[in-house]
């Protein structure tokens, strides 16, 4: 039997960081026999290194949370270093 091509579901994954939704993009990939995972947020993503069962989908879903959580993280670190940069140095004395 010859192996099908993996297939792709997108859906919307949210956060709450510190009581504010966070809105990323969670792809779960599925072949005969494992199944994947990316997520998405704003311009950053992350590939999950593990493969799973489907059997395994809530525990997916908990390495999923935590994967976009560091990805809000990263994103915040970027946003305020983009912004101290862009900020006027003082003046001199």
């Amino acid at each position: 039997m010859a192996e099908r091509e993996p297939s792709f579901r997108t859906e919307e994954f949210t956060i709450d960081v510190r009581g504010t939704p966070h809105r990323g993009q969670r792809v779960v990939m599925v072949d005969d026999t494992e199944v994947r995972q990316e997520l998405r947020y704003e311009h950053l993503r992350k590939i999950d290194p593990d493969v799973y069962t489907a059997s395994e989908s809530e525990f997916m879903r908990a390495v999923a949370s935590e994967i976009l959580w560091r990805l809000v993280a990263q994103w915040k670190a970027e946003k305020t270093a983009r912004a101290a940069a862009a900020a006027p140095a003082p003046p001199a004395r």
